[in-house]
């Protein structure tokens, strides 16, 4: 039984060993890079916080470029619809010029109209 008391003693000492070798590693390679990226994240948090807010002056820069934006939207919405309305408009005195035409000469030549 003394072998077995002495092969329990010796496992365990091995497992000991184990997990002091894996926290060694812990503590000298593993924390440190944890630490260091921990300290990053600090760190950029500290400089968002002591960014000023925005002031009354930058919103209204910001709402006066929004402003901007928005009229030569709607510029460019005017100028695009006024020429549809243009092409439009063409279309329509072209035709009634034809339609002019067409009732002029049946006028002209009552005869060889067609009814139907």
């Amino acid at each position: 039984m003394m072998t077995d008391a002495a092969a329990d003693v010796e496992g365990l000492i091995q497992n000991l060993e184990e997990e002091a070798k894996t926290n060694k590693y812990m503590v000298a390679e593993v924390h440190p890079k944890e630490i260091a990226a921990m300290k990053k994240v600090i760190k950029n948090i500290q400089k968002i916080v002591m960014e000023p807010a925005m002031g009354q002056s930058d919103l209204d820069d910001i709402h006066q470029e929004v402003g901007i934006s928005w009229s030569t939207v709607k510029t460019s919405h005017t100028n695009h619809s006024d020429n549809i309305v243009d092409m439009f408009s063409i279309g329509v005195v072209q035709s009634s010029h034809g339609c002019h035409w067409h009732v002029k000469g049946a006028a002209l030549f009552p005869q060889e109209s067609v009814h139907v």
